[in-house]
């Protein structure tokens, strides 16, 4: 039987595939042992990198996805929601497990 918390993953990230016209869609970026998450420039391992991206950041699903991952506009922490900083944002692919819980 699949784990609730991974059904709500792939249930949630299916309903986003399957939808032309969507919402903004954002993510928080959770704790990682290695104390970032990677913004790449293209979706490699290889992409040169962006930006460390730290727990507590979010991103923005955006329409490209290429195997395992997508493409995601950043912001740091709650920057999203701060008027004089919205437009503070970087473009980029990240792996999608390395994503966390989206609303």
């Amino acid at each position: 039987m699949m784990p609730i918390r991974l059904f709500a993953a792939v249930f949630t990230l299916t309903i986003f595939a399957a939808t032309p016209t969507r919402a903004a869609l954002y993510c928080d970026i959770p704790q990682n042992p290695d104390g970032f998450v990677a913004l790449r420039d293209k979706p490699s391992p290889k992409g040169k990198v962006i930006v460390q991206m730290k727990a507590g950041d979010e991103v923005q699903l955006l329409e490209g996805s290429r195997g395992k991952w997508v493409e995601v506009l950043h912001w740091h922490a709650q920057d999203r929601l701060a008027p004089g900083r919205k437009g503070d944002t970087r473009q980029g692919w990240v792996q999608a497990r390395l994503i966390g819980a989206c609303g």
